[in-house]
């Protein structure tokens, strides 16, 4: 594989957050990392690290201790000229090269069924996904060389900023023929940074290579492979593009007597439908607002999500067909006035907020679809279709679309939209009177009131009989919700102080909460709680609602635990009642979909980073079996560090000490790494029998002192995330020992030498997570 040298460090930013964008592919590189030197202790959870000690320190007595700074090899650095930052194009600039294309790649598509996907895909709670299944991106990128992937990744950047709606349209300029340029506005013409491509004319061989040499080699891009890879990989975020009318693809090379340049444009034209109103001659100017309304319905359909989430599965079902009615109303204009059918819009006008967007049956039953779709059950096969065919009513008939709900193994109908232009609930999990599938069936539900449906041919084959056959019966909830009778309703995390995972519950007025207890139990965690451990729980909107909570570790996130609550019934025997299972790793993945609150998205987000990287070094520095822990395996990107960047703003939290006169020989120090972080300082003494431990004071907390063999062992312990960016001090006798925070820990690890990536990713997590929650 070539390597491509880019010559100036903006060129090398700019292409580092390319590599990283939209899905993007990375590539080695081969830069040096500066050397750095011994490595501060880590201690794990399950067993202690030998620690290993920086050099003994010679400094003054009774003086205020000097930060310690371990001396660092200076990185290698490449001279930059004066004009890194913008090519210089003075008088002897000369343009070598002009080319441009129409590509039109042979892509069989819709480009509203891709809307309507990019929408279910940007709504959804859970992974998002940004490639067809179908494509081997892997195998396809194969094809293309590094210039061509680094083009490639930027475009990707750039068009899932066009389709959220994201990137800002700007003046465009054109030239249509020799000496004509038009201009207009444009936000789907990609202007590719001329830094990427920019070359000092020494370093690509020039004069003993020929411009055409130096073209070949680096200015040959197959941008019909990039349309195409682009269309494969990321279909749905190119709902907007117009195939039939293609890309145009252009670019010059110019030289001047230091560099040689590329200017590099990629225009997509955009799909009539998708086009600015009142600039549809405009082919290179989106409609920004659909990518906009998708993201502002995508909050409020979670927000719906969220508010029912304890709710039975009857009850929650119910909820969600009243929420929608409540939200939208019949679109008699589209169903009757030859409207485009299918408008790709129907869901997101029903979470919109707009209540001039009103939706069709099509936009009622998805709606009713993917709110279930996101949801949790207690029903574990409880699924709910789209269907389509003729209703029949009273006084009219026509195409419609409804839906059918499996719950306890059973088909049933509901049909939202008729609900909601009823104005009750007739049509909600209702069993037929007589008919069939392939007959269709009809529901009585008075005497007046005689309702039927058929299915259409495609549904039929789509589905088969068996999944569109329905009971004869009407569904009856057996779990709805007893108030009489104890019920779990919940669960949520304590995030910035200790990590807790909470449970609620609520107990009726017969149940004594004294005689009741729960436990909590999972691989590492066996915890039962009496009444007097239980805390208030406004959850279930109730005054008998309760929450307990289990602290746990970084390493125990992907461990599930199981909530089990024990009472005493009227007759005083002891009943329990099992919960669902749940871990902090099903709370990450939920908030870092669902929470819209940056400070708390932030939290979340770090605090899954620091829980991925964990388990990787601890188990590794501990010699645990793989089965010991379990690895997060939650589907998001994790975060990479700027190492020196993060050894640099953690600087100022450097170690200070000043063991002079002090009996003290050695000092180390470590983190132990749990529900919080407890600080660690060793001091070694030739004898320990002359320590008077009662002569230390402390300033910043009282911690833990003991002693192991010739050397006295202070813990600060229950550091929350909210305080570890705070200093302790350590005297004796009144002289000041040790200056340190938590965070120096961090600093250490990134300034020593051999600690490995999975050290300092987890460190590099632990500021960032202390970052997040400092700030709320």
């Amino acid at each position: 594989m070539k390597k491509f040298r880019l010559n100036s460090l903006t060129s090398i930013v700019i292409t580092m957050a390319i590599m990283l964008s939209c899905g993007g592919y990375l590539f080695a590189d081969d830069t040096e990392q500066p050397e750095v030197i011994e490595e501060p202790v880590i201690e794990q959870v399950e067993e202690e690290q030998p620690e290993v000690t920086p050099e003994d320190a010679e400094q003054p007595e009774n003086v205020e201790p000097e930060i310690v700074e371990p001396e660092v090899a200076e990185p290698e650095v490449v001279e930059e000229s004066e004009t890194d930052e913008s090519v210089d194009e003075s008088g002897d600039v000369q343009e070598i090269i002009s080319y441009e294309e129409v590509v039109n790649v042979d892509f069989e598509y819709d480009n509203n069924e891709l809307a309507e996907q990019y929408i279910m895909n940007e709504m959804a709670i859970g992974n998002q996904v940004c490639y067809a299944s179908v494509f081997d991106y892997n195998e396809e990128i194969a094809g293309l060389n590094d210039n061509e992937r680094l083009l490639l990744n930027y475009l990707s950047s750039e068009i899932s900023k066009i389709a959220s709606g994201d990137r800002e349209s700007y003046e465009c300029t054109e030239e249509t023929e020799p000496g004509t340029t038009i201009t207009y506005l444009a936000n789907t013409v990609i202007e590719i940074p001329v830094e990427m491509f920019r070359y000092r004319l020494e370093d690509v061989g020039y004069p003993e290579k020929s411009f055409q040499e130096i073209i070949d080699e680096y200015y040959q891009f197959n941008h019909r492979a990039i349309t195409e890879t682009l269309l494969y990989s990321c279909p749905y975020e190119m709902y907007w593009y117009d195939k039939t009318d293609g890309m145009r693809f252009g670019y010059k090379v110019f030289a001047n007597s230091e560099y040689i340049w590329a200017t590099l444009t990629f225009r997509f034209s955009v799909a009539q439908d998708y086009r600015v109103k009142n600039y549809e001659s405009n082919r290179y100017l989106m409609e920004s607002s659909y990518g906009l309304s998708a993201s502002a319905a995508a909050r409020n359909a979670r927000s719906i999500v969220y508010a029912y989430d304890a709710f039975g599965d009857y009850d929650k079902l119910l909820a969600y067909n009243d929420e929608i009615c409540r939200l939208v109303s019949y679109n008699d204009e589209a169903a009757h006035d030859d409207v485009d059918y299918g408008n790709p819009w129907q869901l997101v006008w029903v979470f919109d907020g707009d209540p001039d967007t009103e939706v069709v049956c099509e936009g009622y039953s998805k709606a009713f679809q993917y709110l279930c779709d996101n949801s949790v059950f207690d029903d574990a096969g409880l699924y709910v279709i789209c269907v389509s065919g003729t209703a029949h009513f009273t006084s009219n008939s026509g195409p419609h679309m409804w839906n059918i709900v499996h719950i306890n193994g059973k088909n049933y109908l509901l049909d939202v939209t008729n609900n909601d232009s009823l104005g009750d609930h007739c049509l909600f999990l209702i069993g037929y009177t007589v008919g069939s599938v392939t007959e269709g069936y009809r529901f009585d539900i008075s005497s007046y009131r005689q309702y039927r449906y058929e299915y259409d041919d495609k549904t039929i084959a789509d589905y088969g009989e068996s999944v569109l056959e329905l009971r004869n019966c009407a569904y009856l909830d057996p779990d709805s919700r007893d108030l009489s009778q104890p019920a779990f309703c919940g669960h949520s995390m304590q995030l910035s102080g200790e990590i807790g995972l909470q449970f609620f519950f609520t107990l009726p007025a017969s149940v004594d909460p004294s005689t009741a207890y729960i436990t909590l139990s999972g691989k590492h965690v066996n915890e039962t709680y009496d009444y007097a451990d239980w805390q208030p729980g406004n959850k279930a909107g109730t005054s008998n609602a309760y929450m307990v909570q289990a602290n746990i570790s970084t390493l125990q996130m992907a461990e599930t635990i199981i909530p089990t609550l024990y009472y005493y019934d009227a007759l005083g025997r002891l009943q329990s009642l099992e919960g669902d299972p749940y871990s902090a790793e099903m709370y990450l993945a939920w908030g870092m979909a669902n929470i819209d609150n940056t400070e708390d998205l932030q939290i979340v987000t770090a605090l899954a980073n620091y829980g991925y990287y964990a388990y990787p070094y601890l188990q590794n520095v501990n010699h645990w079996s793989s089965n010991e822990y379990a690895q997060m395996s939650i589907s998001f990107t994790p975060s990479t560090y700027d190492y020196s960047g993060i050894l640099e703003e953690t600087s100022v939290h450097r170690i200070g000490y000043n063991l002079s006169g002090s009996d003290f020989t050695r000092l180390s120090y470590s983190l132990r790494f749990g529900d919080t972080v407890s600080l660690r300082i060793f001091l070694e003494t030739a004898d320990i029998s002359t320590i008077d431990t009662t002569a230390f004071s402390f300033n910043g907390a009282t911690p833990v002192i003991g002693s192991d063999g010739n050397r006295i062992t202070i813990t600060f312990t229950d550091i929350p995330a909210t305080a570890l960016a705070g200093r302790f001090t350590i005297s004796y006798n009144n002289a000041l020992l040790v200056s340190v925070s938590p965070l120096s820990y961090v600093y250490g690890m990134l300034n020593t030498t051999g600690t490995s990536d999975a050290g300092r990713d987890l460190v590099c997590a632990l500021y960032r997570f202390a970052q997040a929650c400092s700030s709320t």
